[in-house]
């Protein structure tokens, strides 16, 4: 029998809340590999002052995950604080040894490869989130990702065929024959299979009304998340779907800014803001449709986490969203940033119950390929077959 395997993940950070789809994979991911029998750790570059923080590293650590943790987050001194919290990492990390780095953060690309020596890793591997890299950072993308991970990372990872495509066109990647491993990201099903409670009671408990058509969306309020454009197309809804009311679940920086959208459309009674929800299974089922605008997306697990709960899906129609959404068949996708389109997909949805509970039906039976334990499983296996072909390769 194969000797157990330990490996370390690298995420931004345990403040589930304020981060979003990546670390939720990522915690999921790692007490699936220790219910494999894997040994897991899960580095988590900064600390951001939360108390959903504790909270997580509790709960890891219940499961098995050992956790360790950088530095508070400073972006008045990016470079630094980076820095900062590598030297943090590498102290507890001294005496520990994991024969796998899995990185699946841009920044904890780079902490991998600080990290390697300490932990003695034999195997690096990265998972590619993005669907463009260092988005607003392109001399990065050119330096790190196009030009040094190629040579430096022994297995990169693509979470949508798209991604995987992108990796391996790298001029050095391509150069090196180097061919990215497809990898999606994938949700736990028993949080969302075998929910007993009905969406009266789901409606009550959230204290959402039980009478209205209800659009919820979940997400990190930034603008990667598109929620402007959702509050500008329920305005356009005012009158032609007056049971409206909207509910958009998350934290970030641009709530402020969203709230004041509210305000000024006079939407205050119809959009809500909720904050963070313990149970957002209870949400989705809650829900008559969910609404995801994104501007851009890796592969949106909360979409699965929709689809999972048989919740009709309407998206805005980018990359990442397209692996899991197939217009007209699983759901119903508009253009992004246009609240006109945005608002028609709604309505459509609201006045085709029908229509959209039967995609929801089919969107339910392909979110099974993105089970967290058929991609532990998968991952697992990369791990032994690389990490054997490395050592056939020394001998």
């Amino acid at each position: 029998m194969d000797e157990a395997l330990s490996v370390l993940h690298i995420v931004a950070g345990f403040s589930l809340e304020t981060l979003g789809g990546v670390e939720r994979y990522a915690f999921d991911l790692s007490s699936a590999l220790v219910r494999r029998g894997l040994h897991v750790g899960i580095a988590g570059i900064w600390q951001f002052g939360t108390p959903y923080e504790v909270d997580w590293v509790q709960r890891l650590n219940a499961a098995g995950v050992e956790t360790f943790v950088g530095c508070p987050k400073d972006e008045r001194v990016p470079l630094r604080n980076l820095i900062a919290s590598i030297a943090q990492l590498k102290h507890q990390l001294t005496g520990r040894r994991f024969k796998i780095i899995h990185s699946q953060q841009e920044f904890g690309d780079v902490v991998a490869l600080a990290l390697r020596r300490t932990t003695q890793a034999r195997l690096l591997v990265r998972s590619v989130h993005n669907d463009i890299e260092w988005r607003v950072r392109p001399l990065r993308r050119w330096l790190l990702s196009n030009a040094l991970f190629p040579l430096t990372f022994d297995v990169e990872c693509g979470i949508t065929p798209a991604i995987s495509t992108r990796l391996d066109r790298r001029p050095v990647a391509a150069l090196l024959g180097h061919r990215a491993v497809l990898i999606p990201n994938a949700i736990d099903f028993s949080r969302f299979v075998n929910i007993q409670t009905d969406c009266a009671s789901a409606r009550r408990a959230l204290g959402w009304p039980t009478d209205a058509y209800i659009a919820g969306n979940v997400g990190r309020l930034t603008e990667q998340k598109g929620q402007i454009y959702l509050i500008d197309a329920v305005a356009r809804l005012r009158g032609r779907l007056p049971h409206l009311r909207t509910y958009i679940i998350g934290e970030g920086e641009l709530r402020t800014a969203l709230q004041s959208r509210i305000a000024q459309l006079n939407l205050q009674d119809v959009v809500t803001l909720t904050g963070s929800l313990p149970n957002i299974a209870d949400a989705y089922r809650a829900m008559d449709v969910f609404v995801s605008s994104s501007l851009w997306e890796g592969l949106p697990t909360v979409i699965l986490e929709a689809m999972a709960m048989h919740t009709p899906v309407v998206a805005t129609d980018i990359e990442g969203t397209r692996y899991l959404i197939r217009h007209e068949h699983t759901g119903l996708l508009a253009p992004p940033a246009d609240p006109d389109a945005l608002a028609d997909a709604i309505l459509r949805a609201a006045y085709e119950s029908e229509r959209i509970g039967a995609m929801a039906r089919v969107a339910f039976s392909s979110a099974q390929a993105f089970s967290l334990d058929r991609v532990a499983e998968r991952l697992e296996q990369l791990y032994r077959q690389r990490l054997r072909s490395m050592q056939a390769n020394d001998m």
